[in-house]
């Protein structure tokens, strides 16, 4: 263990021992609707942490790999920077970039308005973290599926039989109306 005497100075060496926690962690590039098959780039910065933090990436709490991180030279700040190609299914799922933090930290080694979040991330690991995170915003064209009315089977239908039909409609910003067309004719009903 180094003793600190008056007067003397913090080694580069010892200065890097002691783990500190990051002044900011910030997620950008998410404050607005992104389009479905869009490639994204999104970052997440943490500044003024020591040793420089490892930053994970998950979305609806599951780990994204394919990030790439830097550090700047006078070790100061990481970034890590991800491209994310959002699907409809992504709409309403959250995106998080987090780094782990040393158990021994509690919130009040934070700056103001950081809190630890205890949690099991994707990869099974429990533990203490930092993190920001954005709800998705995925913009879609309409995804339609048609079908038959529940008790009714394909198989078993006749000629001149009555049949219902059903319209699921999938779409973000959502749909104002559905039209019906039966040989390229406009249904009214």
């Amino acid at each position: 263990m180094n003793r600190m005497t008056p007067g003397s100075k913090l080694t580069h060496d010892q200065e890097y021992r002691k783990a500190i926690p990051p002044l900011s962690l910030l997620l950008q590039g998410l404050n607005h609707a992104v389009v479905a098959g869009t490639r994204t780039h999104v970052t997440c910065t943490a500044i003024g942490a020591r040793p420089p933090p490892h930053i994970i990436w998950s979305k609806g709490g599951q780990i994204l790999k394919g990030a790439t991180q830097s550090t700047s030279d006078d070790g100061n700040t990481t970034a890590s920077e991800l491209l994310l190609i959002p699907v409809p299914e992504d709409n309403e799922r959250q995106v998080v970039c987090s780094i782990s933090l040393n158990p021994a930290m509690t919130s009040q080694h934070l700056p103001e308005g950081h809190t630890t979040v205890t949690t099991v991330m994707g990869n099974g690991n429990t533990g203490l973290y930092l993190k920001d995170s954005r709800m998705l915003n995925v913009t879609h064209a309409p995804i339609v599926s048609l079908s038959l009315g529940a008790p009714l089977n394909p198989n078993n239908l006749l000629k001149g039989s009555d049949v219902y039909l059903e319209c699921e409609v999938k779409a973000n910003p959502g749909i104002t109306k559905v039209e019906w067309y039966h040989n390229d004719h406009l249904r009214r009903y």
